[in-house]
This record gives structure tokens, sequence and C-alpha cells, in this order.
């Protein structure tokens, strides 16, 4: 198959773009199918895996006994599989830490109250969270808590602490922040001293592509690792499948931006050093095949000849 050469531009920058965004390079070479083509694909495959893994199976957290082998095929994404390596790099080892505060906490929470029979009887309010006391030891912490208790019969005001407290850390890869405490109201509303759990919204930075800790971070038996096996079971190891197989298909993808196609330049080279072959000889012409001319009888009467004395 014969081609044009492939303008490539300038093959370094080309590849890193290739790298950063799938398919990003080729736009820039002017490649456009394949730009398009790589990049829904890669990207489209890797953010799938990260759907089926519910957002926690692209992580780097480089621990001795669980090593995240498989982040080293989904870095190769790029841009998108970053800030895995951003989140255990850039933060402190206290943003992993559980019942750990780097500043007053503040704000909406959902969840249940432990001496109700229906489940579906929730807590919504606000919740403010000020360490007094000794800050190292959570249990001290004094937690105010205002909230409205949603009961079949009705909504019933809550206003009170929370004592005992405990708290997920900062940095984890779930969207919500578990905490629970022993709810003491500020009045006697006849429930006396009850268990309270629920849940803070974590920003996006704190939870996207955090690690997954191969140790209890509350108040479960299991790690937050072995939760997260049990959560989503076989569509984990779907998750993890379908990222590194992103990553790898990425890595073609970078060495087609940056060598170009597997035929083009070479294959024109070739066609241009092989001599061309000599026209055939002509075809010999082929005399004329003429029909003679039928014979001609002349009955004229031939001219009288003089005798001879």
């Amino acid at each position: 198959m014969s081609s044009s050469p492939v303008s490539l531009k300038d093959p370094s920058l080309a590849a890193l773009l290739a790298f950063l965004v799938p398919g990003l390079g080729h736009l820039y070479q002017r490649r456009i199918f394949k730009g398009v083509l790589f990049g829904i694909c890669i990207l489209g495959t890797f953010f799938a895996g990260l759907g089926l893994g519910g957002g926690k199976v692209v992580y780097f957290r480089w621990d001795a006994e669980k090593p995240t082998w498989a982040y080293l095929c989904q870095f190769w994404t790029g841009l998108p599989a970053l800030p895995g390596l951003m989140q255990s790099y850039l933060r402190n080892e206290t943003s992993f830490q559980p019942n750990s505060l780097e500043a007053p906490l503040a704000g909406s929470f959902r969840g249940t109250l432990g001496s109700l029979p229906d489940p579906e009887e929730v807590v919504t309010g606000h919740v403010e969270l000020a360490p007094q006391g000794d800050d190292n030891d959570h249990r001290q912490w004094t937690v105010l808590i205002r909230g409205t208790l949603q009961t079949s019969q009705g909504e019933v005001a809550l206003d009170g602490l929370l004592t005992d407290f405990s708290i997920d850390p900062r940095v984890a890869p779930d969207s919500r922040r578990r905490f629970a405490g022993m709810y003491e109201p500020a009045t006697d509303d006849g429930r006396g001293r009850t268990r309270l759990q629920g849940t803070l919204p974590r920003s996006l930075w704190n939870s996207f592509e955090a690690p997954l800790l191969n140790r209890k971070t509350h108040d479960s038996d299991e790690t937050d690792l072995d939760e997260a096996h049990a959560e989503l079971g076989t569509w984990w190891d779907l998750g993890v499948v379908y990222t590194m197989i992103a990553g790898l298909l990425n890595i073609l993808a970078i060495y087609d931006a940056l060598e170009g196609p597997a035929y083009g330049e070479e294959e024109t080279a070739e066609e241009e050093a092989t001599p061309a072959a000599p026209p055939p000889p002509p075809a010999p012409a082929t005399p004329a095949q003429t029909t003679p001319a039928p014979a001609t009888t002349d009955q004229s009467t031939p001219a009288p000849t003089s005798a001879t004395p």
C-alpha cells in the first residue's frame, strides 16, 4: 500500500501531548481521524473502568505488603491518572490519618440515630467540630450538632453534643466522610444518650483517586482495601483491568505519534529506490493481408495480324 509521507511536525512534542491527553498528539499532527479514535477509545475505556470500580481502582500507594502494580500501567493514560500520583506525594501523612483535623470543621450532614427502629428515619442538619481539650484524643472532643430528625410522624428538632467522637481521614476515595459519636441532647427529650452516625461531603480534591489504605481508618474491623473488595466484588477486578488496558493502549498511541505510522515515508522511499521495470518491447507489426484481385478475361477480339508473304 503506497501513501504520501505523513508530516509529524515536532514528534517529541506530539508524543508528550499524546501522553497527557490520548489523541491530542495526533490532532496536533493533523491526523484527525486517529486523534479522535484514540481519544474516544482510550479515555472511554479508562473512565468506564474507573466507574466500574466505584472511583477507587486508580491510585498510587507503594505499600511494601500491597504495592500498586496496576498503577504502573494506568499511569500512561496521562492527565486522567496523574491525580493518583499527586495524592500520594503532595499530601502529608496526617491527611490519611483518622480522627485528625487540621482546622475546625463545619458542614451539613445526614445520618441516623442508632436507637431508631425504622431505617428510613434519618437525621439531617449541621455539625460544628472544634476540638477542645486534648487535641490528640478524639474521644475527648466536643462536637456541636443541630439538626432535624425526620420520622414517619413528622420532624423533630435535635440540638446537643456528640461525645466519644470518631471521624474518617480527610483524604479518602469516598465522596462522603463518615463520623460517629454519642448524641447527648441539650435538653431532656426522652431519648437519652444515643449513638449517631452520619456523613459529611468530601471535596473532589480530597477524594478523586485518593489512595486506599491497607489499614483500618474507622471503627470497622476491615481495612479500607478489604471494604472496597467486599463492596465491589468482581467489578473491582474489571475496573482495574479496564484502566490498565487504557494505559497500555496509550503507550502504542504515543509511539505512533513519535515515529509515525508503520507505512508511509519508509514505503515511499523503498518505492523510489526500486528502479522502474523497462517497458515491454513493442509487438511486431503484422503484415497486411491483401486479397489478390481476381484475374480478368479480356474478351476483346485480338487485332488481326498481317500475313507473311
